[in-house]
């Protein structure tokens, strides 16, 4: 049950943006013929069969699609152990406000309870249920109550019935339709109203309004959908008065309007039955009818080429983004070595083999376009690090993720956007095949970072392996930074750091940290990162104190 909702939530949400792009259209094609119109209503329809995923049988990725999202809420909604609210709306204003409200709403260190979610879900997918069922028998209660009325009628001809019980014509009926007739309808009236009647069956009208009342009730959470019901019950009147009326003279016309207004009806409830001639916006239709001029050869064209772009914007599900197009052929090309640090232990390999193995694999794993939310940098849970040459510098480029590995996020030198990743499981195995079946050499570590309260971005960090090497890593520009490596011995309470280049670090052991002795260390080189206003650089300060993360 959540699952499906939360999936008709997702198709729901992504018809909306046709829809709105169809409201906004019908001012454009006002002076078009009004069947493209009511095209461009079936493709919203259509939309709404879609799913949100591209391994459905009408599903397909586009790099026209203007869709900014086609699934606003993952599938970590209902996850049963640690539920993640963060949408994903496309758009990066709407999504970071809403994710860092979404996150607020638990203090740090507090975990999520478990079953959320998946309780919400399915509370809300109950409530769904109830209202979409009222919405139907409401539907089915309609018909029932028009075919009881009339029963008693009296056939004309063909499928064209006479009744007495009935103020105003209509149509009733999907399969074996009947064109009713109130029986005090004058025959210059009957005339005007069976053709639009016959216009309707025509255009197949009698099918597309109940359908269109059908998704209405599965979507009856969607306002959107509510106005677009309202306006396409609109369109397909005018179209059929359109289509009657573009062959009458002036007087024709105002006898046509006439008849439209002595049947007209007074407003009631949305409904599915029946397609009743007065029953909707009678005052709009009748200054259309009034000002009908045939429309002009270039405004078909121009709202047939409008219908074709809707379709191939909105039709399609945006395109997935590989995670090696995140990567710049730079740090490819120019790859020395990969990390791979699952959180606990770290495993690296400068093999050629499992560069291209790697890279593969990233190729098969999908991301969104947008980014959900802003992190700052922390430690994260697993890491992926691409080591690669500079003729000045050596630079290493971070992809790291969630537990989870359902979000994903570069480290940029103090905050990340974060993306969410579509299949989570080909990065979960990736970590695992590397560990399990290839040459990689194995470390447990221990992570230290120094940060200050003006430079809070910025974030040194130290690793320090079981092996007795370290690595010190310093940012020096979004995205890259710097790091020495080397061995170290501890001696007196202290741990002292040399470096393969020749450098020498000293740091005091204290509880739940290490203190730089920069009296007796070489300089840690410089760190920035960037502002709005300016870069800020800095140095590591005598007696700074770098914290225990990780280890």
């Amino acid at each position: 049950m959540d699952a499906v909702f939360l999936n008709l939530v997702n198709i729901s949400i992504t018809a909306s943006y046709i829809a709105i792009a169809v409201i906004l259209f019908r001012f454009l094609l006002k002076k078009a013929p009004k069947a493209y119109t009511c095209i461009l209503w079936l493709l919203v329809a259509f939309r709404l069969f879609i799913p949100v995923t591209d391994s459905g049988l009408l599903s397909f990725a586009s790099n026209f699609s203007l869709i900014p999202s086609a699934e606003v809420l993952p599938n970590s909604f209902i996850d049963n152990e640690s539920p993640q609210f963060n949408v994903n709306f496309g758009i990066d204003k709407i999504d970071i406000r809403v994710n860092d409200y979404l996150n607020d709403r638990y203090a740090e260190g507090v975990t999520v309870p478990a079953n959320m979610g998946n309780n919400l879900m399915t509370v809300l997918g109950i409530i769904w249920i109830i209202v979409c069922t009222a919405i139907i028998l409401y539907a089915i209660g309609s018909y029932i109550y028009f075919r009881r009325k009339t029963k008693a009628s009296l056939c004309v001809k063909g499928n064209t019935f006479i009744c007495d019980y009935i103020s105003t014509p209509f149509i009733l009926g999907v399969i074996k339709p009947k064109i009713l007739l109130p029986s005090t309808l004058g025959e210059e009236e009957s005339r005007y109203v069976l053709a639009h009647e016959k216009a309707h069956l025509k255009r197949l009208d009698h099918i597309w309004k109940p359908l269109g009342f059908m998704l209405l009730a599965v979507h009856w959470f969607n306002p959107i959908l509510w106005l677009s019901y309202i306006l396409f019950c609109r369109d397909i009147e005018l179209a059929c008065d359109e289509y009657v009326i573009k062959t009458m003279n002036s007087d024709d016309k105002k006898a046509y309007s006439m008849a439209l207004l002595n049947c007209s009806v007074p407003k009631k409830l949305i409904s599915a039955y029946p397609l009743a001639f007065g029953e909707i916006g009678v005052k709009e239709r009748i200054k259309t009818i009034l000002k009908y001029k045939k429309p002009a050869v270039i405004t078909s064209i121009i709202a047939i080429i409008l219908c074709i772009i809707t379709a191939i914007c909105f039709l399609s599900n945006p395109q997935k983004v590989s995670l090696k197009e995140t990567i710049s052929e730079y740090v490819i090309i120019n790859m020395d070595e990969i990390e791979f640090d699952d959180g606990k232990v770290i495993c690296f390999t400068d093999n050629k083999n499992d560069f291209e193995y790697v890279l593969n694999e990233m190729n098969e794993i999908t991301m969104g376009k947008s980014p959900v939310s802003y992190r700052n940098f922390n430690n994260s849970d697993k890491s992926i690090t691409f080591y690669y040459n500079n003729p000045d510098y050596d630079y290493s480029y971070d992809v790291n993720f969630n537990d989870k590995c359902n979000q994903m996020w570069i480290y940029d030198g103090f905050t990340s956007l974060v993306y969410r990743v579509d299949n989570p499981e080909k990065v979960l195995k990736l970590f695992d095949s590397i560990k399990s079946s290839h040459n990689t050499e194995q470390n447990s570590y221990k992570e230290y970072y120094y940060s200050t309260d003006t430079n809070e971005f910025v974030v040194p960090r130290i690793k320090l392996y079981d092996n007795k090497t370290f690595q010190l890593q310093v940012s020096t520009c979004a995205r890259n930074f710097t790091y020495c490596a080397g061995d170290y011995e501890i001696k007196d309470n202290r741990i002292l750091f040399n470096s393969y280049g020749g450098n020498f670090y000293s740091f005091q052991i204290a509880d739940n940290g290490l203190i730089f002795d920069a009296k007796h260390s070489n300089e840690i080189a410089e760190y920035t990162y960037f502002s709005k206003e300016e870069d800020i650089v800095s140095d590591v300060p005598n007696s700074a104190f770098f914290e225990l993360v990780n280890g």
